[in-house]
């Protein structure tokens, strides 16, 4: 080999040595909750709201054996240099491994165990030591929050049993603030190293106050309230928009399963995707609502409701006291999504009724956007629905230029998953959108199953 040879090839490994140094200098990262998938699409809830991330076949996984095995619940950092139609494409992806937290000697090692420390009652003081927003957005039953510019500690605590506990495993914040209350010379310490991570894991129910239930009401989140109150006692009126279902009538068939609305059961772990029934009594001295929870949390799987379930603290006390309005009437006394309206999804009965008006000609302000893809799942007759428009939803992101920006865009596929991933990545980048999130078959001659 000349020497002018060997000069270009050398000359050529640096300048790819650069270039490869350039792009990793350029990559960006994001982590996140992973709440929904389908095949190399990830949903990520992040701590600046949602992401879509794509994982290709160059994707490389640093401690993951293959895509298929990354698990919804799960925490998900992928680092990425490209992002495409509102998805980000990573080049690595990885499962952070759990913090290094030691287990304390008399912990509480299990779900069952902090949840019959609960119910058996005693002095004791439940510490959530998460941020504030967080708590507020639901925290385990009794617990109270410690702000993180106070002190890891209460002194007047210090006879009683104390119990830390944080987000999950990762988080820290609980071990610290249980290595500090030892320190300070507290004799009874206890940490549950699961957080509240594992609690909604054992599909437990959780409290929140009148000031996120207002929220959720007023950005129109999936939530359903319910007022277990008896019958003949509510002279007050109800919280708007609740459903009067009281405790003694309490069961499957008063609760339409809503698994369907929010895509797979682990999406449990975000605060914004999953659907939240809240439930309330009179006042915080009111064990109704508690029972209630306890008694979805018994049922087989909460699954069949398919639903977060909250305890409003104080009430219907506490919604009056903020100055929160009520109705003279509740919304029905059978438990229904399908009764409600949400900003981010159509119902089955509006899908239904633009389905058919798309077919007549009608309503020309929507597209119909089917994400199903020719080779995996849609059937062949589906061409002649030539009032539907077909992106398979591997393609959306290359093709999104497709779509009208002034036009709602309403998006279906056969189970809800790929729909809902679609709905956050054009909601990323400004389309104006809903989706159907139930699973839906589409017969030859137009109807549906």
């Amino acid at each position: 080999m000349n020497m002018s040879v060997r000069f270009a090839i050398s000359s050529l490994a640096a300048i790819v040595f650069v270039l490869m140094a350039a792009s990793s200098l350029f990559a960006a990262e994001v982590e996140g909750r992973v709440v929904g998938k389908y095949s190399g699409f990830f949903l990520l809830d992040t701590a600046d709201g949602m992401d879509v991330v794509v994982l290709t076949g160059d994707t490389v996984l640093k401690n993951i054996e293959s895509v298929r095995r990354i698990p919804t619940g799960r925490v998900l950092k992928v680092e990425y240099e490209k992002e495409t139609g509102g998805a980000k494409y990573a080049v690595s992806a990885e499962i952070p491994p759990e913090a290094d937290v030691p287990a304390s000697p008399d912990g509480l090692q299990t779900v069952e165990e902090l949840a019959a420390f609960i119910r058996d009652g005693g002095d004791y003081v439940l510490v959530d030591t998460r941020a504030a927003g967080r708590y507020e957005s639901g925290h385990i039953p009794t617990a109270v929050h410690l702000p993180a510019e106070a002190p890891p500690y209460d002194k007047q605590w210090k006879a009683r049993t104390v119990i830390f506990y944080s987000g999950d495993s990762r988080d820290p914040s609980a071990y610290e603030a249980y290595q500090a209350a030892l320190e300070a010379g507290f004799g009874r310490v206890k940490l549950f190293p699961g957080g509240m991570y594992e609690w909604l894991r054992a599909g437990q129910y959780i409290e929140a106050g009148a000031g996120f239930l207002r929220r959720q009401l007023e950005e129109k989140r999936a939530v359903a309230v319910v007022d277990i109150r008896q019958k003949g006692s509510v002279p007050d009126g109800f919280i708007p928009g609740a459903f009067h279902l009281p405790l003694e009538e309490l069961g499957y068939g008063r609760i339409v399963p809503v698994l369907d609305l929010g895509g797979s059961y682990m999406d449990l772990y975000s605060y914004q995707a999953r659907p939240t029934l809240v439930i309330y009594g009179d006042d915080a001295a009111d064990a109704r609502a508690r029972q209630a929870a306890r008694k979805i949390a018994a049922w087989p799987s909460n699954a069949m409701v398919g639903a977060r379930v909250i305890v409003l603290v104080g009430g219907l006390d506490a919604w009056r006291d903020a100055g929160y309005p009520l109705l003279p009437d509740p919304l029905g006394s059978t438990v229904s999504y399908d009764l409600m309206d949400f900003p981010d999804t159509v119902s089955f009965q509006e899908f239904r009724a633009i389905w058919d008006a798309r077919e007549r000609g009608k309503e020309k302000g929507k597209i119909l956007l089917d994400l199903t893809d020719n080779e995996i799942d849609r059937p062949m007759y589906m061409d002649e629905f030539t009032f539907v428009k077909n992106i398979p939803l591997d393609q959306l992101p290359q093709r999104i230029s497709e779509l009208p920006r002034n036009k709602e865009i309403v998006l279906f596929c056969t189970t809800g998953k790929r729909s809902k991933i679609a709905y956050h990545l054009l909601k990323k980048v400004g389309y104006q959108a809903r989706y159907l999130a139930r699973k839906l078959r589409i017969r030859s001659d137009g109807t549906f199953n």
